[in-house]
């Protein structure tokens, strides 16, 4: 479904890093810096809704460029854009064959290159997309309900740990480390280059869109903000 798309998109790997950033900003801190950039990138992804919605045909991120500024700046951006989703995919492929590699060892293969740990992830990856949409859409409802389920064990495993005696009050604010940590809370938010994709999605039902924004934003800030509340027990 499309909130699954953008839940799935939002929570990835920054996710991993909140537990630092929460530890140097304090329950309160962290909650703020969580809340704001929620807002801010929800009113992003409004932003580039509603000039999706202003491009009447097919589009992508350039092309909605091209429809908004001119064809000088289609280049730039979509240079900016590539290395973005580059990053990305390369983040994601590192990770996985991290995974590869920890399975091929335990059955008895270690010390394989880094390309043969990397590539069962890339095969899958490249087979569902070449399968389409449909296929894209069944693997990410999957993934996501797996992430979903795979947190709330986590909380199950960690409870029994937990001190509810804890007071939040001793915890420091410090502005120097909420300015530092908040370009990686912004990104455990970032969801907006799927619009386009989630607006083919909807097809005749693009009035679903803004919804279908607020509802896949909101999940990761309400898994989030239990994580935080984990974290401080």
């Amino acid at each position: 479904c499309a909130v699954c798309f953008i839940a799935g998109t939002s929570i990835g790997a920054a996710a991993l890093a909140l537990p630092v950033v929460a530890s140097t900003l304090g329950f309160f801190g962290t909650f703020f810096a969580f809340f704001i950039s929620w807002l801010v990138m929800y009113y992003a992804g409004l932003m580039v809704v509603e000039v999706s919605l202003a491009c009447k045909e097919e589009h992508s991120f350039i092309s909605m460029t091209e429809f908004t500024l001119g064809p000088s700046y289609k280049w730039p951006i979509a240079i900016a854009y590539s290395i973005l989703l580059y990053s990305l995919l390369a983040a994601y492929f590192t990770g996985g064959a991290d995974l590869a590699k920890a399975f091929f060892s335990a059955v008895g293969f270690s010390n394989l290159p880094l390309i043969v740990d990397t590539m069962p992830f890339m095969l899958v990856t490249a087979l569902v997309v070449y399968l389409g949409a449909k296929y894209i859409d069944y693997l990410n409802r999957l993934m996501v309900t797996g992430l979903i389920l795979s947190f709330l064990l986590l909380l199950f495993l960690l409870i029994d740990n937990a001190d509810f005696t804890f007071s939040m009050s001793k915890q420091k604010f410090e502005f120097s480390s909420f300015v530092g940590m908040m370009p990686v809370i912004i990104t455990a938010f970032g969801y907006q280059a799927v619009i386009p994709s989630v607006r083919h999605y909807l097809a005749k039902s693009v009035e679903l869109l803004p919804k279908a924004i607020f509802l896949g934003s909101a999940i990761p800030f309400i898994l989030y903000f239990i994580w935080a509340i984990v974290i401080f027990m």
